[in-house]
């Protein structure tokens, strides 16, 4: 078991607390990771209306990523709330899309806000450099260069459209974004941005693109599927169908793309029954493969799936432990826990996170560090952050 205590610090803020390794296991038993929580509740935070299950055929819209990690350790996260001060309109609703960032000690050193028209679909990113990009009011924003200490007269300039029915993936490097309308469609758009660039440049637009562009790096999108019975893995240029490098991995299952050499797959397949978690290379030689516990299962659904450092070598990911149920009478079992898995390329299990089982989609998430050393998960009105730095240490040594 785990060394579990709580100690309260004073970091600049009165809501902050540090969690030593509550609920967290670490495999080495020298090894502690480091925990705190951030409260927004201080800060303006509101909860979600109850109708986010969109009854009655309301389109609620692709909801975006809320919490993130910069190259400093800094930890940024989003809420929309509704302005208490005014009436809203149908034209003007009074919501906004607030933005706050802390220091790796706690303390907040941003606040941002941006109008926006509804309570689902905001979100923000970060560039290669930590450039803020934030989704609100059907756009895509980036805040000026100048701007980015939160200084008067700070403006956001409009980079793209992002309509509710806009999807937004980037590579785990955070160099590429690609925003995807109408994906599968004869009116799919496809828009390329370089996030290096300030503010980030549009490098490309198309309408076609490997798997909708949901699996990319910073040169190809990727493609893995089966043909019959036959598993196949293939990469392609942005925007080309017609030329594709196929990889030897005969992979199905759900797979992702780290960077161009390092490809992660979770889940089972014929040949592998049991769900597993298996690393390989781009010349098909399997770097680890660890299958789960019974009962197990990689999520593979819902506003975060995989999160990964800015070089494919540290990586986490959902696991759901299921009870009851039967393949044989088509019967569903029950979710009885979940928890985020941290590993490294080689496979060593870094951290075992437990998550809420009921926190909805759009307000949960969790986003790895660019130098992989932290963890933020966002759950409602709290930010844990796990610090693996110590384990980090620990494992190069």
């Amino acid at each position: 078991m785990p060394y579990c205590g709580l100690q309260k610090v004073s970091l600049g803020f009165s809501l902050l607390a540090v969690t030593v390794c509550a609920g967290i296991y670490v495999p080495a038993q020298s090894q502690r990771a480091r925990v705190s929580t951030l409260e927004l509740g201080s800060y303006g935070w509101q909860p979600l209306p109850k109708r986010q299950s969109g009854q009655g055929g309301e389109w609620l819209g692709i909801f975006s990523q809320r919490v993130s990690i910069d190259h400093k350790g800094r930890v940024l996260v989003g809420f929309t709330a509704r302005d208490n001060q005014g009436l809203g309109t149908r034209e003007r609703p009074g919501l906004f899309f607030h933005l706050l960032r802390f220091t790796s000690e706690g303390k907040l050193d941003i606040s941002l806000v941006s109008p926006t028209k509804d309570f689902f679909t905001n979100g923000f990113y970060l560039g290669a450099n930590d450039q803020i990009l934030v989704r609100a009011n059907d756009t895509l924003q980036a805040l000026s260069a100048g701007d980015e200490a939160g200084k008067e007269g700070m403006a956001w300039r409009v980079v793209s459209s992002c309509p509710g029915d806009c999807y937004i993936k980037q590579s785990f490097s955070r160099r590429t974004m690609i925003l995807i309308t109408f994906p599968g469609t004869d009116h799919s758009t496809y828009t390329i941005l370089d996030t290096s660039s300030s503010p980030p440049r549009v490098e490309q637009t198309c309408s076609r693109m490997a798997f909708y562009g949901q699996r990319i790096t910073d040169k190809f999108a990727y493609w893995a599927g089966e043909e019959g019975l036959e598993p196949f893995t293939r990469r392609f240029a942005f925007c080309d169908l017609d030329h594709p490098q196929e990889l030897p991995l005969g992979w199905g299952g759900i797979f992702f793309a780290l960077n161009d050499d390092t490809f992660l797959r979770l889940g089972a397949d014929y040949k592998h029954p049991r769900s597993a978690v298996e690393v390989a290379g781009s010349d098909g030689r399997i770097r680890f493969r660890h299958e789960l516990p019974e009962h197990d299962l990689p999520r593979h659904h819902g506003a975060s799936w995989v999160t990964a450092d800015e070089r494919g070598d540290r990586f986490a990911f959902i696991v759901d432990t299921w009870r009851g149920g039967s393949r044989l009478f088509d019967t569903s079992g029950k979710l009885v826990a979940s928890r985020i898995l941290v590993y490294t390329d080689a496979g060593q299990e870094l951290a075992s996170v437990p998550v809420n089982t009921t926190i909805a989609d759009r307000t949960f998430g969790f986003s790895m560090s660019p130098d992989g050393q932290r963890l933020a998960i966002l759950e409602d009105a709290a930010v844990k952050v796990v610090d693996l730095e110590e384990v980090a240490k620990t494992d190069a040594r």
